[in-house]
């Protein structure tokens, strides 16, 4: 079931986002790097710290969840996605779980950020630490039965379309937030 509601960003604080109250308490933030999984996680928790928006922290890609995902140990990630569910935001985000969200058991809302892959590729390019998006020749072969491609865009294509091919399989319930100009949020 998908939800919906719009907002524009430019000019709008993060105390005017009225969000409506879901039944769980724990929200999981996923979708393709660099689509705006960031953002999402900033308008949803306003009182992140700065240590608990960088990368690894219990908030924002926790490093054992990470390692599990590469690891490609499904009982792993389940474990550490119910430990980083518990911090206190109760807010997590994980651009690679998205890859295992159809496998995935809990009562969490779950939000999927959306964006243009047009948007999404080059951003992935550009950024200063592409090869953090490439899993292991290991996970791409074992869990997608794909091959990451060989240049900076045949992995960045790969990896945005198998992990939104991933989360298209998942059964729950998601709010699907489309990233979409740089002035604009459709929820």
């Amino acid at each position: 079931m998908l939800r919906s509601t719009s907002f524009v960003s430019e000019g709008i604080t993060r105390s005017d986002v009225k969000l409506e109250t879901h039944k769980c308490e724990a929200t999981l933030i996923t979708g393709c790097v660099r689509s705006g999984t960031t953002l999402a996680l900033r308008v949803l928790t306003p009182d992140l710290t700065v240590d608990e928006e960088i990368v690894p922290s219990p908030v924002n890609e926790p490093k054992g969840l990470t390692d599990a995902i590469r690891g490609n140990q499904l009982h792993e990630v389940q474990v550490e996605l119910e430990r980083g569910l518990m911090n206190r935001c109760r807010t997590l985000k994980s651009p690679h779980i998205g890859f295992y969200l159809p496998l995935l058991r809990g009562d969490f809302r779950t939000v999927v950020v959306v964006r243009d892959l047009r948007q999404i590729i080059p951003s992935m390019i550009s950024h200063s630490d592409v090869m953090k998006y490439d899993l292991g020749a290991s996970f791409w072969h074992g869990f997608c039965g794909k091959t990451f491609g060989s240049d900076d865009f045949a992995k960045a294509h790969a990896f945005a379309v198998s992990i939104y091919e991933s989360i298209g399989r998942y059964h729950g319930e998601l709010e699907v937030w489309n990233y979409g100009c740089w002035n604009e949020w459709t929820v």
